[in-house]
């Protein structure tokens, strides 16, 4: 980061409040390259510029120091590396008879980089292990929410029944919402009352539920900072999530393509975006 550089930005908004500049006209006063000055943009100067469109921006607000202005720039080069509070985003727990469905939404949580805790998906882990006592630890410990897809089938279930009990006992600790039922049907299980908000899984396609598991675990988040990035980075693009994928769409480069949310979205957090997906141009820049 270069200090004259930075003084000199730091005059340029001061200068224009209430104003609207180009990334460019930025870029030409500071003497910051324009893909530095989008970077900066997209994750730190947010919370005092609006966008007006590609590469246009007004300065809404600006009460910064020089010293707290400084202070943004050296952040955006010392990201932290993402360290999860938890094991896993979400656990899934659910009967054998529901599996078909259940694997779905597993399938495109992981497509969408959610950590989550099924139960194929752990089998060489599992291996060995006295499963009363580790499944306890994963639905009472290691999760940030538990999935339960509530049926006939998992209330006759002994194992269920243990993943419900740990889940709940974690519930009874908690200032917030741990539980989050899916019903297939009216079936009633001790300690979820029927005044609890439920998602109907007869409404839902798993890939539209894994969107909604994903929004609660607040990977929505993590994705809503990634799109933002990667349209600042490419304002000629349109940037849209379908499904488990990005899709890039450009007239002027006649290109349109897709990548999976699960590697962007894993690429913005460890802050290698620009180093492995843009600077390397994969797609027309």
């Amino acid at each position: 980061m270069s200090v004259d550089r930075t003084h000199a930005a730091y005059e340029f908004l001061s200068s224009r409040r209430g104003k609207t500049f180009t990334v460019d006209e930025l870029a030409g006063a500071s003497g910051w390259k324009p893909t530095t000055v989008r970077t900066y943009v997209a994750k730190k100067w947010h919370a005092f510029l609006r966008r007006e469109g590609p590469n246009e921006y007004t300065v809404a607000t600006f009460d910064l120091s020089e010293e707290q202005f400084t202070g943004l720039q050296t952040q955006v080069t010392a990201t932290p590396v993402f360290e999860p509070e938890y094991d896993y985003d979400v656990t899934l727990s659910f009967a054998g008879e529901d599996r078909e469905y259940v694997e779905r939404v597993a399938s495109a949580l992981h497509e969408l980089g959610v950590r989550v805790f099924y139960d194929r998906y752990e089998e060489v882990d599992l291996w060995g292990k006295n499963l009363y006592v580790h499944l306890d630890d994963v639905y009472r410990k290691r999760s940030q929410y538990c999935v339960i897809f509530v049926s006939q089938h998992y209330a006759d279930k002994v194992w269920t029944n243990h993943e419900r009990e740990s889940a709940q006992a974690r519930a009874l600790s908690e200032k917030s919402e741990y539980i989050l039922p899916v019903r297939f049907d009216g079936t009633d299980l001790p300690g979820i009352l029927p005044t609890t908000a439920y998602v109907d899984g007869n409404k839902y396609e798993p890939s539209g539920l894994a969107l909604i598991i994903a929004q609660k675990t607040g990977l929505d988040t993590d994705l809503a900072g990634m799109l933002a990035y990667l349209r600042s980075w490419l304002p000629d693009y349109t940037i849209e999530l379908e499904g488990t994928q990005v899709r890039f769409q450009c007239q002027v480069e006649s290109y349109d393509g897709s990548f999976p949310a699960r590697l962007l979205v894993e690429m913005y957090r460890q802050d290698m975006l620009d180093s492995m997906f843009l600077m390397p141009a994969i797609v027309p820049i």
